[in-house]
């Protein structure tokens, strides 16, 4: 049995509506007794699960007001905004437009969204047995349970990473054959893949292509009336460099992601100095061993210490990102056993 931790802590905590292996409102009816949030994650735009019926709305409403609970959504993955093709780009502009609309009676907190670098089209293939599917292809339907959810989400923040299944989760593959082009951490320069010598992220070779693209897309989001601050740019593969003059003119706010941050060999202190004063919202997860998306209790004792250590004076979301029942119980004990030591 869960505990009720709502307002005991500074910030506002949540976790996603994929804890049980059911659907959105089933999940949120067993969390919200506990819960200050809830992080509504869609994963792909026009799959059946990501569009909310009238009744869902309703349902959802009203366990808001029930037990005092607010909502924050990640939008879907499949938003190709900064895609060469405008066709592709028009699509995902659309697919956010219209998230936005039909969820804004809710009153989001906050609406979380990937700038991606790779191709949304000819997104790069994994090799899964002899069959060969997309990124695009992945998103897991609720009742696949954890494996099927951290699935998705790994290969959408390491597209070029083959990856395979385990007792323990997702785990990715050595990719030294792979190639294609890439780019280092340090710049913004391209380079061909090597390994351990540059970030595995595909890009378009065209960087500064790559961000006007962008910025005509979220100016397109925007013309609907949504105010910048209410969308949180996630920090990806990439340095938050890249897109960081792009987020500060729209006046966007930002979601500093641990566990992104930690498996790419950010500076996770340098981050959190940095972008946490203009973070709304934190994605908290552990990342051990080629898997993400687990408990807290897989991030190291330091990198635990020094993301705890910034939060005391923090008003926005902590959301334990993970999928399932197991991961969050671990993560509410050591967040609960660690903040009372503090």
């Amino acid at each position: 049995m869960l505990k009720d931790y709502r307002g005991r802590f500074p910030f506002r905590l949540a976790t996603t509506s994929y804890i049980y292996p059911d659907k959105v409102v089933p999940n949120v009816a067993k969390l919200a007794p506990f819960f200050d949030e809830i992080e509504l994650v869609f994963f792909e735009s026009e799959s059946r699960d990501n569009l909310l019926h009238g009744e869902e709305l309703k349902a959802l409403t009203d366990l808001s007001s029930d037990h005092g609970l607010k909502y924050n959504i990640h939008l879907p993955l499949d938003l190709f905004l900064g895609d060469k093709r405008e066709a592709v780009r028009t699509k995902g502009i659309s697919a956010a437009k219209g998230m936005i609309a039909r969820t804004l009676a809710l009153n989001p907190s906050v609406y979380t969204l990937h700038l991606d670098t790779f191709d949304g089209v000819k997104a790069p293939f994994l090799n899964r047995g002899k069959k060969r599917r997309s990124v695009s292809t992945l998103s897991p339907r609720p009742e696949l349970g954890p494996k099927g959810i951290r699935r998705a989400l790994v290969r959408q923040a390491h597209p070029l990473e083959r990856s395979r299944e385990t007792d323990r989760g997702v785990e990715w593959v050595d990719s030294e054959n792979l190639s294609g082009p890439a780019f280092d951490r340090r710049g913004k320069e391209g380079k061909g893949v090597g390994r351990g010598e540059v970030e595995r992220w595909v890009l378009e070779p065209d960087v500064e292509g790559w961000r006007m693209r962008l910025s005509r897309s979220l100016e397109e989001i925007l013309s609907d009336g949504i105010e910048a601050k209410r969308i949180s740019i996630e920090t990806l593969g990439y340095p938050f460099e890249w897109v960081e003059d792009i987020v500060e003119r729209f006046e966007f706010s930002i979601c500093l992601d641990i566990g992104h941050l930690l498996s790419h060999g950010q500076d996770l202190r340098s981050y959190l100095e940095r972008y946490l004063p203009k973070a709304s919202i934190i994605h908290l997860h552990g990342f051990e061993d080629g898997m993400d998306h687990l408990g807290i209790d897989r991030l190291s004792e330091p990198a635990l210490g020094l993301v705890l250590s910034h939060l005391h004076d923090y008003r926005g979301i902590v959301s334990f990102e993970v999928f399932s029942i197991e991961d969050l119980k671990r993560s509410l004990t050591l967040l609960e056993e660690k903040w009372e030591k503090r």
